[in-house]
């Protein structure tokens, strides 16, 4: 994300904050005195106290207060001044704009559901002795293989029987193949599911088709090399996080799969199918 997005929602995210806040204490709104009256609009205590948590810093000098606090109500007074500006033009309707403020809302909601289910698997997740030991073992092994994700489970049955024929079996399913990439693959560079089933492959051989986001991946395992690592004890930390990381991503993709799961969805593919995204692609390289 460029500068110039970051800002834009670093300012909404601002407004919004401060509207939630404000509307969570309208009552005590009321009573908080006026600040300064900017044509029908009242700017209170409330409103500026809202504004100087974002703006204070940590550490402030007492003879810094005055010009702080008179930088803080200009922001205020330019920001309302636009704020009205842009309803005498009625931009407050617009539609583009209420989309912009449904994609903030729904991004910080979504941030913050993930956040507190991270927080709250880190909480109920342990991670014993013999995983400190196998995630040691794994970490020493970089496997080289050919990850293909093909579209649907049919072409990935086709490739994982295709045997010595890999390669051209591959081609002839170019059409239903999303991607294939041949790489060295380290512990801790995919998600659970794919590294369990890539580690546990020797030369030659090739995965069982496995579902995963929404396609379906077949590893052909090439090769296998040793990594030099340091001593198990001087890597316990380092291992501990590796490991639980990758039980909280997988706890989260479980929880996820199992909204999708739980959920009413009826998708209308004559709909969906008729999609277009030449319209998208067209501005991507914009």
């Amino acid at each position: 994300m460029n500068k110039l997005k970051k800002r834009h929602y670093y300012v909404w995210g601002a407004i919004i904050l401060a509207g939630l806040v404000a509307a969570g204490c309208a009552k005590k709104e009321q009573n908080s005195p006026v600040v300064a009256e900017i044509n029908n609009y009242r700017l209170t205590a409330e409103d500026f106290q809202v504004e100087a948590l974002l703006s204070v810093p940590d550490v402030l000098k007492a003879e810094d207060v005055p010009a702080l606090k008179e930088q803080i109500y200009q922001d205020l007074l330019t920001k309302e001044l636009l704020v009205q500006e842009a309803q005498k033009s009625n931009l407050d309707k617009d539609k583009h704009f209420m989309k912009e403020i449904e994609d903030y809302w729904k991004q910080a909601l979504i941030k913050r559901i993930m956040n507190r289910k991270t927080n709250e698997y880190i909480r109920t997740s342990t991670v014993s002795e013999e995983e400190l030991k196998n995630a040691y073992a794994l970490l020493s092994r970089k496997i080289q293989a050919q990850m293909v994700y093909c579209k649907d489970k049919d072409s990935a049955a086709t490739l994982s029987k295709s045997g010595v024929n890999f390669d051209a079996v591959a081609l002839q399913l170019k059409e239903r193949i999303l991607f294939s990439q041949a790489a060295d693959f380290s512990a801790g560079e995919l998600s659970k599911p794919l590294e369990d089933t890539l580690f546990s492959l020797k030369a030659g051989q090739i995965s069982a088709p496995l579902e995963y986001n929404n396609t379906w991946v077949v590893f052909k395992a090439i090769g296998e090399s040793q990594e030099n690592l340091k001593a198990y004890e001087q890597m316990v930390g380092q291992l501990k996080k590796m490991v639980l990381r990758k039980k909280v991503q997988d706890k989260l993709n479980r929880w996820v799969k199992n909204l999708k799961d739980s959920a009413r969805v009826v998708r209308h593919d004559d709909v969906f199918q008729s999609l277009k995204l030449n319209a998208a692609v067209g501005k991507k390289g914009e």
